[in-house]
């Protein structure tokens, strides 16, 4: 028999880690609930306008807000193209008495992008791109940008969309929400 203080069991860091790993499984979903819903009050609402847009010809399309003092311009498109998807454009937004315009440029072979340059409120819904020897498609949704609006007053986009050389489009939509 060997004489001295009795020692302490020893703990099981088991409990530890299972109460770490739940706290950050806890965290992760705390953190993926708020990013669904920032990007679902983001992209949903109340659709204003949805209109198909003609390829090179002018466009004119008006629109009446409900109340939120911002609207988004949506550009929706599906195309083809050979050595990179390209397009061009301008629209002008008129809203609650101010104008401003925005140009439009795609130039990145596909790769989802906001066309317009001047734009801090990008975003692409369902975005897809294939290229195969030089030869692609290309569809999906990006916010352009946003407008400033008075509620029930009239606002209006207005302006041209030219796909480029090698670029084939299916289809061209604007989509205006609140």
């Amino acid at each position: 028999m060997q004489g001295g203080p009795p020692q302490a069991p020893k703990r099981s860091t088991g409990k530890a880690l299972l109460v770490g790993c739940l706290g950050l499984i806890a965290v992760t979903c705390l953190f993926g609930v708020g990013a669904f819903t920032y990007v679902s009050k983001s992209v949903s609402g109340t659709e204003l306008a949805n209109f198909q847009v003609q390829p090179g010809a002018p466009f004119l399309y008006e629109f009446r807000p409900h109340g939120r003092g911002q609207v988004s311009v949506w550009l929706e498109v599906d195309a083809t193209f050979e050595n990179g998807f390209n397009l061009d454009g301008q629209v002008t937004a008129l809203s609650s008495g101010s104008s401003a315009s925005h140009t439009l440029h795609f130039a990145n072979g596909g790769a989802c992008e906001n066309p317009v340059a001047q734009s801090t409120s990008s975003m692409c819904l369902n975005w897809r791109v294939s290229h195969l020897n030089g030869h692609g498609e290309v569809s999906g949704r990006t916010r352009m940008f946003t407008v400033p609006t008075t509620p029930g007053q009239a606002g209006s986009l207005s302006g041209v969309i030219t796909p480029g050389p090698g670029t084939t489009l299916r289809s061209l939509r604007l989509r205006v929400q609140e």
